[in-house]
């Protein structure tokens, strides 16, 4: 199993959830794919890491049941446009 390190209060982040729905979107906000992931969480801040996605999406957009899936978050496209992004 993989170990991640919280940089602010160096120490290992713990293994919180497993299979985590995790939902992209579109540059324009609309539905795109969900994704599976795991949560990992460090014990004195709280800060939050999603990885261990799969290699392929657990639902597009265009299947059948995609809107009823329960997404623990939301990806959004947050990618600097300018200069008033940084």
């Amino acid at each position: 199993m993989p170990r991640y390190v919280c940089a602010g209060c160096e120490c290992l982040m713990t293994h919180e959830r497993s299979g985590l729905l995790v939902e992209e979107r579109t540059d324009e906000d609309g539905p795109y794919k969900i994704w599976s992931a795991d949560l990992w969480r460090c014990p004195h801040c709280g800060t939050e890491l999603l990885t261990g996605f799969g290699a392929e999406p657990v639902h597009q957009h265009f299947e059948e049941g995609y809107e009823k899936a329960e997404c623990y978050l939301v990806i959004r496209d947050r990618t600097p446009t300018g200069e008033d992004d940084a």
